[in-house]
């Protein structure tokens, strides 16, 4: 594979000009597909390749970007501490973070995989932004950061994936090109789980979150729902928008014996109720374990 680092170097120019000619019709109704986290290779799926109007794929790139530069530069995440500057009030901020609240790079983080966050991703966007300049100088923080994401997807090969913003559309907002597949984003969820970093913090099921206002620490106890690591997932990142939900998860199998190495299925779920196929996606997961364990 080539080098993580040359992801910067590919242009949005190029991201858009791909897309456009790929078309941008996407479909309504749930996708998903279940794969080698390895070889890609697809076990079970349904429309694993149709265009799905994506919300909350962009988290998932936008946080594998975030961990690679984390991972190459050597980031100290817990001692790195941003400084909350004047911010949209529009944005969602579960933690009631306050202008100049400090919180250290390890905390958003967790908040934005944990719960929806649209603020703590905001900041992670701006420090990253600024850590490429002079770079970086001459874009916005969402073009820069969306340059970044759609250079990695081409550079994995998802040909039908084009991100457009890092956030809920604004009231009245044109609607931009925003799509991805099942297929698409089960590979990127594999890149991204070759990470350690990414992988460990995706594996959390609780987090303490510290918040430092002036002199007094607060600390905020964020959770999510044990019921997926209690069945066996690895690794999950999930959301919703509005009745729709996206989960991605992780499961490892085999790798009692030698002959038998340990693999990592991925299960990428697009655009559909989670609470009605999930339970059901998830026994397919760990059949497809069995099968491949043996």
């Amino acid at each position: 594979m080539k080098s993580r680092n040359s992801i910067r170097f590919l242009t949005f120019f190029l991201t858009f000009f791909i897309s456009f000619f790929l078309g941008i019709k996407t479909a309504s109704s749930k996708s998903y597909d279940i794969i080698d986290a390895e070889t890609s290779q697809s076990f079970i799926s349904f429309s694993p390749l149709s265009k799905q109007s994506l919300r909350g794929g962009e988290k998932l790139a936008f946080l594998i970007f975030f961990f690679d530069w984390v991972q190459e530069k050597e980031i100290p995440l817990s001692t790195s501490v941003v400084k909350v500057p004047s911010f949209d009030f529009s944005l969602s901020n579960p933690l009631n973070l306050r202008e100049k609240d400090e919180i250290s790079l390890r905390d958003l983080l967790y908040s934005v995989i944990m719960q929806e966050d649209e603020l703590s991703l905001m900041l992670l966007a701006h420090y990253i932004r600024s850590h490429f300049l002079p770079y970086s100088a001459n874009k916005t923080t969402f073009a820069f950061c969306l340059e970044q994401m759609n250079a990695l997807s081409l550079l994995l090969g998802n040909k039908r994936t084009f991100f457009s913003y890092l956030q809920a559309k604004s009231k009245g907002e044109k609607s931009s090109p925003h799509f991805s597949t099942a297929n698409d984003m089960a590979r990127f969820f594999s890149y991204g789980l070759r990470n350690p970093i990414f992988a460990f913090f995706l594996s959390q099921s609780y987090r303490d979150i510290e918040i430092l206002r002036g002199k007094e620490k607060k600390v905020i106890f964020l959770q999510r729902n044990s019921v997926f690591f209690d069945l066996g997932v690895e690794e999950m990142l999930a959301g919703s928008c509005g009745e729709k939900q996206w989960v991605f998860l992780s499961f490892s199998c085999g790798g009692k014996e030698k002959q038998n190495p340990r693999k990592k299925i991925v299960l990428s779920f697009l655009n559909g109720d989670w609470k009605k196929y999930g339970n059901e996606l998830i026994m397919k997961s760990k059949n497809v374990c069995k099968q491949i364990s043996y």
